[in-house]
């Protein structure tokens, strides 16, 4: 039994979570591990000063972090959604083009997946959400209908997207010109949670680290915050547990930066590939484009690494350097650590 902290994020406004850069229309539906990190230490800096933040990072630098994270999920009421791991294939039981649109899964059946017994949860009955992408189970659909109030013919909706039309002048003409902004809204009793993984140093800044995700409430997430965007009414802490033995393979929950030692653990692993790129966020009031890099996707299911004798797993992964060239203000990273949980079965699933 591996035991997690449970992170609850209730949105008290729409959130902009860019994914394609220059592409304003779009947003994202949750907030990947490296942007939620980066927030954590913008709101670090705030509270504790640069000094603390460097001393924070020195461990993730040097490979001794306090603590790793998941990405940000979404959740309705008390049922979470997880990444499906990508060694699954749903399309015995499921029609094959909407097998194919699957991404994310209820506990119940990311559960299921871990053990290689997803066979048994679908049988029972299923439900896909969210045109299709999200799916789960029968009686966890009937709960979330009465939960939230929609009816059997209305499709659950956890999320909506919409553009927002906004106006901009040009300096010298006055000449407007209208584009629109993407933003996505969840539904009430909806929003984000990630997980965190406790390791040795994070009872030192446990109370700092939440501090920093209480700050977050009033400085948002994502893009457009100046709007108001990504606001939250609150933070809330559990914890969650996951029954499964340590085997040859994990699925990780974040987006994952494989060292060169660690490209061997790619044999045999299934994943996607994202490029993270952007602009830097900085307080020095400097706005440059950081280094771009690829990084294997959530719900990518790769071999685990040796481990040490008698000590924690090795690390995955690592925290990148993405500093451009021409800024001296100080460095910039990007969290690229797995967060890895273990899957009883490694290797392609037809069930």
């Amino acid at each position: 039994m591996t035991s997690f902290i449970l992170c609850k994020l209730v949105p008290d406004a729409p959130m902009h979570l860019g994914e394609k850069e220059g592409v304003l229309e779009e947003t994202f539906e949750y907030i990947r591990s490296d942007t939620l990190f980066s927030a954590i230490c913008n709101a670090y800096l705030l509270l504790y000063g640069r000094e603390e933040l460097e001393s924070l990072l020195e461990g993730f630098k040097l490979e001794r972090p306090p603590f790793l994270m998941s990405s940000a999920f979404p959740y309705a009421a008390d049922v979470l959604f997880f990444p499906l791991p990508k060694n699954i294939d749903l399309s015995p039981h499921i029609d094959v083009k909407k097998a194919k649109r699957v991404e994310l899964v209820s506990e119940n059946i990311f559960k299921a997946a871990l053990k290689g017994d997803v066979e048994d949860v679908i049988k029972k009955g299923y439900c896909l959400m969210q045109g299709g992408r999200v799916l789960v189970t029968k009686e966890e659909a009937e709960r979330l209908r009465d939960y939230l109030g929609v009816r059997v013919a209305e499709e659950i909706r956890i999320w909506r997207k919409r553009e927002v039309p906004r106006v901009a002048l040009d300096r010298k003409t006055n000449a407007s010109n209208i584009y629109y902004f993407g933003e996505v809204k969840f539904s009430e009793s909806c929003g984000l949670f990630f997980l965190m993984k406790e390791r040795n140093g994070f009872k030192g800044v446990e109370k700092r680290v939440k501090a920093a995700l209480r700050l977050l409430r009033d400085e948002g997430i994502g893009g457009d915050r100046t709007y108001g965007k990504g606001m939250f009414e609150d933070v809330r802490f559990d914890g969650i547990s996951f029954e499964c033995e340590r085997k040859d393979f994990f699925v990780t929950l974040s987006l994952y930066y494989p060292r060169k030692d660690e490209i061997s653990c790619l044999k045999d692993a299934f994943y996607d590939l994202v490029t993270r790129g952007g602009w830097i966020f900085s307080y020095s009031g400097v706005s440059m484009r950081r280094r771009s890099v690829r990084m294997l996707a959530e719900g990518s299911v790769v071999r685990f690494a040796m481990t040490h004798e008698g000590g924690e797993d090795l690390l995955h992964g690592a925290l990148v350097d993405v500093t451009p060239a021409d800024f001296g203000w100080h460095r910039i990273y990007r969290y690229g650590y797995a967060f890895p949980i273990p899957l009883e079965v490694g290797g392609r699933e037809r069930l």
